[in-house]
């Protein structure tokens, strides 16, 4: 490639990228480069089993895992990917953040979500107060008088505005680049109504 400017100034490219190119180069031609890191597999690497790499993640994550109750094949763990990466480096074994997420998903390794379980705070007559509403609900109905069960729900902004969730379709519903309230045509206030004895009930949703 004698003229061309990737021999002149072959400084364009760090010293870890190989670079192949056309030797007939013109001012005015259009070349095509083909650019690749040097060492690197075509391809998603893998953690290469029976590896020392392999046996150091399993070493860290034994006793930092966690199961599922209900599905023995989901583990967890409380060390990130990062932290993990860390670690193999000083154990003489460094693996890239990226083949370790593999690795985790391989093994099933899951991320958890929060639990909302934590009472908001609570009240010596709780017990006391259902008490008295199932006594209440058992009087209405031995009289043949209706109980309703009513309530609302979170309100919801109206409009072109991304939801979680998927569904059948031929094409995808299209959807704002962000949720601005602003931009909503109103707001839904979902409320519904439940009838007890009859176990029938309907919901609402109005602006």
């Amino acid at each position: 490639m004698a003229g061309s400017p990737l021999s002149r100034n072959s400084s364009l490219f760090p010293s870890r990228l190989s670079v192949v190119a056309s030797t007939n180069w013109t001012p005015y031609r259009t070349i095509r480069l083909k650019v690749a890191f040097a060492g690197r597999e075509p391809g998603e690497k893998k953690v290469t089993p029976g590896s020392d790499v392999e046996a150091n993640l399993q070493s860290l994550i034994e006793s930092r895992t966690a199961g599922d109750p209900d599905d023995e094949s989901i583990r967890f763990t409380d060390l990130t990917p990062t932290r993990i990466e860390i670690e193999l480096t000083s154990m003489q074994t460094p693996a890239s953040d990226d083949l370790i997420r593999r690795w985790m998903d391989e093994q099933n390794f899951r991320l958890r979500k929060i639990d909302k379980v934590i009472a908001g705070g609570h009240s010596e007559d709780r017990d006391a107060q259902f008490l008295n509403i199932a006594a209440l609900i058992d009087s209405f109905k031995a009289d043949g008088n209706p109980v309703f069960s009513i309530d609302t729900k979170a309100k919801e902004h109206l409009g072109e505005w991304f939801r979680q969730g998927r569904v059948r379709c031929t094409a995808p519903f299209h959807a704002f680049d962000h949720d601005f309230p602003s931009l909503a045509k109103g707001v839904l206030i979902p409320h519904g109504i439940y009838t007890v004895f009859l176990v029938m009930g309907f919901v609402i949703v109005a602006t």
